[in-house]
């Protein structure tokens, strides 16, 4: 009966609701300015091709010499654009996430969270009044946790990582590089499968 009770609770929890969607759609908002960016960049060099096209058709006696130019300018626009695609779309399957894992100092498993049918997880400590769904309540760390302190949104781009203003704060380390860095406030990190979330000290792996 009471777990009933608190199902209904949940299920009626506007305020949570209201701010997961706010975060959902920033973090839609973020990685469509993100493909915008993509795209004026690729517009700029086009024109550029463009305009040297026709610049050298002008400039050049020689037609071979104007053609192999336009050529190489043709060739340098498309190597350009394949450098600067988006990580998510060289491998959609090694780069998707099902996974979160907690762990202690000592690279112990404490717990883990099937997330692959999730849209959005929040993280934080569970109460009765606070439910999360990545419950660190048990962690050997949990008093630096805030009950709400952080968010990883599921997007057609993946996973995005935020913290929504925790009260010390979130870490990534990458696994491609190993490199550490402390996550700004409402800033959303594209996450990928080897990453290490800090929730303030705790360990969160993501596979």
């Amino acid at each position: 009966m009471m777990n009933s009770v608190k199902e209904i609770l949940r299920f009626f929890n506007i305020p949570c609701h209201i701010k997961k969607l706010f975060i959902r759609r920033k973090i839609k908002k973020y990685t469509n300015q993100e493909n915008n960016s993509n795209y004026f960049i690729k517009l700029l060099l086009g024109l550029a091709i463009l305009i040297g096209g026709v610049y050298l058709n002008f400039t050049h006696q020689n037609i071979k010499l104007a053609i192999g130019s336009f050529i190489t300018l043709v060739f340098l626009f498309f190597k350009v654009s394949y450098n600067n695609r988006p990580l998510e779309l060289i491998n959609d399957e090694q780069d998707e996430i099902r996974e979160i894992i907690l762990k202690d100092e000592d690279e112990k498993i404490i717990k883990n969270w099937n997330i692959h049918d999730y849209t959005a997880c929040l993280i934080g400590k569970k109460t009765q009044r606070n439910m999360v769904n990545i419950d660190l309540s048990e962690a050997t760390y949990a008093a630096l946790v805030s009950r709400e302190h952080a968010v990883m949104n599921n997007t057609n781009n993946g996973w995005f990582f935020e913290d929504i203003g925790s009260s010390n704060g979130s870490g990534i380390k990458r696994k491609q590089d190993g490199k550490k860095f402390k996550v700004k406030p409402g800033q959303p990190y594209k996450m990928y499968p080897g990453d290490t979330i800090y929730i303030a000290n705790t360990k969160l792996l993501v596979k």
